[in-house]
């Protein structure tokens, strides 16, 4: 019959769990970045849409004031 120590399973414990703590606080660290990159991907995203309807209004806006030049040099 084995006997389990109780020394031993306190020696374990100890030299395990900052093993543990730093295995979980690299996982959440990732999971962190992943997700802020992920934002930042979508921010990113939003932004160009955003500069490409800009650019077009900005074409539109240009035309027009063509047009009305044309029109008042005539």
């Amino acid at each position: 019959m084995s006997m389990i120590n109780l020394g031993d399973v306190v020696a374990t414990t100890v030299l395990l769990l900052p093993l543990f703590v730093i295995v979980i606080l690299f996982i959440l660290t990732i999971r962190f970045i992943k997700r802020a990159e992920q934002r930042n991907n979508k921010k990113l995203h939003y932004e160009r849409q955003a500069s490409v309807l800009l650019t077009e209004d900005l074409k539109d806006i240009n035309e027009r004031l063509d047009k009305i030049q044309r029109l008042l040099r005539v």
